[in-house]
């Protein structure tokens, strides 16, 4: 019995000389800094429900068959946490297209501390060949969820170093759960596939908690986009996808963002806010082919392209792109033909609108809604941009005369009043404080006066009436437009006032549409009769 406690005690002793609490080190001596000795430790850990491994500063791990399995897929869940600490490393280092560098399983997590370029925290060997850095354990929606958090991924050199990533540098296929992707730096990668540096494909029909991708700065060095949403295995999720304060650099001619849907409607409800991306892409920055309530806010874009750069492109696919919104978008550089296009110019079929087709606004930014509104803050347009149609009533900046124009409903060019501004007021209706007060609706003959009265008018407000013939009438009554009270109307008759004739013409009644005037004899206020074709000058404002 004695002998028989001593081998179980040399067993525990071997497992915990570099365990503390289910923390365990590479150690280099009980847990060798290779692909077998943190094999050992993650066994360990699975062993007693999951545990913290560390791979502690200055040493470096060498992975020269995948993949690594940090945690497993199934109940009950037991989860692992990679701590790969400042100067501390590890190495994808073989030839396996087919095969992943690390797996993370359910509840699981990667967290990198203060990792930089130059001191990487994962690195795919130059010249090495593999399907991505780090993946789920199970891609067929049994897995839950994963966090990747604080980790400098160098991919291993740009072509001239061979290394080739064929599927993403993370790939997030079938999670479905409270997924968490943060604070990471992916550099210097190649793909021959044109793999994007992080690719998110939903795992289940239902959703469950949100998708985090935030605060990530990728830099292909590739013709490959960055970030890449797809529901490329059919499947539909409901629950948000959040794409916060992301970066991407260099992605050559690929777009730096895509997000597709093979079906109708199954990608849905994601959020990207805060978007910073440059390089040398000549096409769509952002290829939208099927996003449903999608949301684009404060995305700044820029390009070094000559020509033929489009920032947010919506594709043709009907009934795919709906109820979409685009807020704040930026875009710098003079390759730009189009800020913002819908392929399908019909604004989204079958649901609220997009987009709006053709925004053409080079290096300049353009915050707008899918209201079917936009608005521009700097502009060289001087006629109503391209595409704008004849459903919206389009706004834009004329740098050509420093003003603020308008299609008004594609029927003729438009401006905006500045306070500053020596504008002329066109066909302008004004109210007061209780309704109107200033109308530029004709005043009309409603009775009296002589044989055949007449109007000449500029609006309600200065309007003259030639009383016509006879020389018998002594009052008639204007029509004018609905006032909240009634209306005062000043006049004059010009005709007497040059002869010198003592009567003059007043107001002595009003209604919400009408005025009464009458011809007095100066001295009594008697009624006297209008000489035939005396002139009245009148001007009346409602009350």
């Amino acid at each position: 019995m004695a002998f028989i406690a001593l081998v179980i005690t040399a067993a525990q002793a071997k497992a915990q000389s570099a365990n503390i609490n289910n923390i365990i080190f590479i150690d280099g001596v009980q847990y060798p800094a290779t692909g077998a000795g943190v094999r050992s430790a993650l066994n360990y850990l699975l062993s007693v429900g999951g545990g913290t491994l560390i791979i502690p500063s200055g040493t470096n791990v060498n992975i020269t068959s995948g993949p690594l399995q940090v945690g497993e897929v199934g109940s009950p869940v037991k989860p692992i946490n990679l701590t790969i600490q400042p100067g501390g490393k590890l190495s994808c280092n073989f030839n396996s297209s087919s095969t992943d560098c690390i797996q993370l399983g359910d509840a699981s997590k990667i967290d990198c501390i203060s990792s930089t370029l130059v001191t990487p925290s994962i690195q795919v060997v130059a010249n090495a060949n593999v399907n991505t850095v780090i993946a789920p354990m199970n891609r067929a929606g049994l897995q839950e969820s994963y966090i990747i958090h604080g980790c400098s991924i160098d991919g291993g050199g740009k072509t001239t170093q061979g290394s080739n990533i064929v599927t993403a540098v993370i790939d997030m296929t079938s999670l479905a759960d409270n997924t968490i992707v943060s604070d990471n730096t992916i550099f210097g990668y190649h793909s021959n596939t044109a793999a994007p540096g992080i690719l998110y494909t939903p795992g289940n029909t239902t959703g469950g908690g949100p998708i985090v991708i935030d605060h990530n700065w990728l830099d292909t060095g590739a013709p490959a986009p960055c970030y890449v949403i797809t529901d490329g295995n059919g499947k539909n999720y409901t629950t948000m996808i959040y794409l916060t304060r992301n970066e991407c650099q260099n992605s050559l001619t690929a777009p730096y963002m895509t997000i597709s849907a093979g079906v109708t409607g199954h990608t849905r409800h994601i959020l990207v806010d805060g978007f910073y991306a440059l390089g040398s892409s000549s096409s769509k920055l952002i290829d939208v082919n099927g996003c449903w309530g999608c949301r684009f806010k404060d995305v700044q874009l820029s390009t070094t392209a000559a020509a033929g750069v489009t920032g947010i492109y919506f594709e043709n696919t009907v009934n795919a792109n709906t109820a979409n919104v685009v807020e704040n978008l930026a875009i710098f550089g003079t390759g730009f033909s189009n800020g913002i296009f819908d392929a399908q110019s019909n604004f989204g079929s079958g649901g609220s609108p997009s987009s709006f087709q053709n925004y053409h606004q080079p290096d300049n930014i353009a915050p707008m809604t899918n209201a079917l509104q936009a608005t521009t803050i700097y502009g060289n347009e001087v006629a109503a941009p391209a595409g704008a149609g004849s459903a919206i009533d389009l706004m834009w900046p004329d740098s050509s005369d420093h003003r603020w124009k308008m299609n008004n409903n594609n029927d003729g060019v438009d401006f905006v009043v500045g306070q500053n501004t020596t504008d002329v007021l066109k066909n302008k209706t004004i109210d007061g404080p209780n309704g109107l007060l200033i109308s530029q609706a004709a005043p009309t003959i409603s009775s009296g006066f002589g044989a055949s009265p007449s109007i000449v008018h500029n609006g309600a407000a200065a309007f003259v009436i030639n009383v016509g013939t006879g020389g018998s009438a002594t009052s008639g009554i204007i029509g004018l437009p609905d006032a909240p009270t009634g209306w005062n109307c000043w006049t004059n008759d010009i005709t007497a006032a040059a002869a010198h004739v003592p009567y003059n013409t007043r107001q002595i009644a009003s209604s919400i549409n009408s005025a009464t005037l009458e011809n007095e004899i100066t001295a009594t206020g008697a009624a006297v009769a209008w000489r035939s074709g005396d002139i009245l000058s009148v001007s009346c404002f409602a009350y």
